[in-house]
């Protein structure tokens, strides 16, 4: 027998066909010796995707003694299945199956959304789903452009010169949703891109040919030279790395940064932390930060959180400290922002 909660189905609570769908949840077996290792969906007994069991949910240790309970992640559904039912299975360590849920797929993609995506050469929804939670392309596109805004106004305001700028780096810089938008300045500046996917390396270096891309394990080094970059920034990276490791990504960002280099970091912060579980909020409050399943560290199923005093601590070994910008960040969900210039 198995015990399950599904908290979100699709984006909006609609599922799709033609494009990727979000789900997330819980499921645990009564038969403790039996875990659950994943959910599988299914239509018309054909396997169309599955998301493991790879969150912590300490909510529930009491109820099942485990805490590795969670399922968080995506199904692309095809527009073929349209009219037909998905079913939600539980698969179990012995590969016994437990039936979930089932849901009617009565929802497609419109002609206009796909000529949206084509006209614009959109990355494919499962890779823009890496980037961004919500799979929109409109939103996509236009939070990519006020990122490079956000940054071309952050320079300013501390005097920097922009154009005056040789190399910049893009560190997470995904399926390209801000990179994209720098374009037009490459003719004087290079932009160099680099992220821990291949998928999403691959897919900027098929589609935005004038940038230089490569990829980055989950810690230091990179392949880049010492002195190298007048400004890095990464939008949403820390947000998925244990502190020690953000640690080591400082030390390196100071070898491959020239003098007086830059560097913009955003960070879940005191916002977002308000909507952590209350177990989670307890540390956060009591030790300034707090990182959710570890275990997924370099994914989006791991979340750090951390507070302003505790980021100025971190930072400021390396970098000196220009700017705080508490929750402004919309390109990344409203993060906290900090500015920091190498020492």
């Amino acid at each position: 027998m198995i015990h399950f909660g599904i908290d979100h189905v699709g984006f909006d609570n609609k599922l799709r066909c033609g494009t990727v769908n979000f789900f997330d949840g819980w499921v645990a077996n009564s038969e403790t010796n039996n875990p659950i290792k994943s959910v599988c969906f299914f239509v018309d007994d054909t396997q169309i995707g599955n998301i493991p069991i790879k969150v912590e949910r300490p909510d529930l240790k009491k109820s099942f003694n485990e805490s590795l309970l969670g399922f968080y992640g995506t199904c692309d559904i095809p527009e073929a299945c349209l009219n037909k039912t998905l079913m939600l299975y539980a698969l179990a360590e012995d590969g016994s199956s437990y039936f979930m849920q089932s849901y009617e797929l009565m929802n497609t993609l419109s002609q206009e959304e796909k000529d949206f995506r084509i006209n614009h050469a959109l990355p494919d929804d499962i890779l823009m789903h890496l980037v961004v939670h919500l799979v929109d392309p409109k939103s996509f596109l236009e939070e990519g452009r006020a990122g490079v805004e956000m940054i071309r106004s952050i320079l300013t305001q501390n005097g920097v010169d922009f154009l005056s700028m040789k190399h910049i780096l893009d560190f997470g810089v995904g399926c390209g949703r801000v990179f994209r938008w720098w374009r037009e300045e490459s003719d004087t500046i290079k932009f160099w891109g680099c992220d821990i996917n291949p998928a999403l390396v691959n897919w900027c270096i098929h589609n935005l040919s004038f940038g230089k891309f490569s990829i980055n394990a989950l810690k230091p080094p990179t392949v880049y030279n010492s002195l190298q970059f007048d400004l890095i920034y990464l939008f949403s990276v820390f947000t998925h790395l244990t502190i020690e490791t953000q640690k080591e990504w400082l030390k390196e960002f100071s070898r491959i940064l020239l003098p007086g280099g830059l560097v913009l970091i955003s960070v879940h912060g005191d916002l977002h932390a308000q909507r952590l579980p209350e177990y989670s909020k307890e540390n956060y409050d009591r030790n300034g930060y707090c990182v959710l399943t570890e275990n997924a560290e370099g994914e989006n199923l791991c979340a750090s959180y951390q507070g302003r005093e505790f980021c100025e601590t971190l930072f400021s070994e390396d970098f000196e400290i220009l700017e705080y910008y508490p929750g402004v960040f919309k390109t990344c969900g409203y993060q906290d922002l900090y500015c920091l210039r190498k020492k």
